[in-house]
C-alpha cells in the first residue's frame, strides 16, 4: 500500500543509536552515537569530502563527533561551537566515536584516513 504524504511524515521512527565506551574520559564513560538523518548524512559527506573545494582535514574527527553524538533522548549532544574543544581530546577516544558512527551508518571503514588518501 502506498503511503500518503501525511502517513509518511507521521511514521518517522526514532533513529538507532549505540553506546560507545570512552574510557579515556573516566571509568564507565560512554556516549551515544546515532544513525544519521538524511540531512545529517549529507552534511557528513560534505565534511568528509570537503565540499567542492576538496578534502579538508581541519578538525575533521571533531566535526563528525558533533554530528553523531546524541543524548539518551536522541537530541544532539554537541554543536559546531564544540568542535575546537572536542578536537583537543585524546585522539583514540574521538576516533572510537567516529569509527562507531561510520559502522552504524554503513560508511567507510576508516573515514579520516580515507579522506586523507591513505
Amino acid at each position: 500500500m502506498a503511503l500518503s504524504r501525511d502517513e509518511f511524515l507521521q511514521r518517522r521512527q526514532p533513529l538507532a543509536k549505540v553506546l560507545v565506551p570512552v574510557p579515556e574520559l573516566g571509568e564507565g564513560s560512554e556516549v551515544y552515537v546515532s544513525k544519521l538523518t538524511a540531512k545529517g548524512r549529507n552534511r557528513l559527506e560534505e565534511i568528509v569530502g570537503g565540499g567542492k573545494g576538496g578534502v579538508s582535514l581541519n578538525n575533521l574527527s571533531a566535526k563528525i563527533v558533533t554530528l553523531v553524538c546524541v543524548a539518551e533522548d536522541g537530541k544532539q549532544l554537541f554543536s559546531e561551537a564544540d568542535e575546537a574543544a572536542i578536537g583537543a581530546y585524546d585522539w583514540e577516544a574521538v576516533q572510537r566515536i567516529v569509527q562507531a558512527a561510520f559502522e552504524l551508518n554503513g560508511m567507510l571503514a576508516n573515514p579520516v584516513e580515507q579522506a586523507a588518501g591513505k
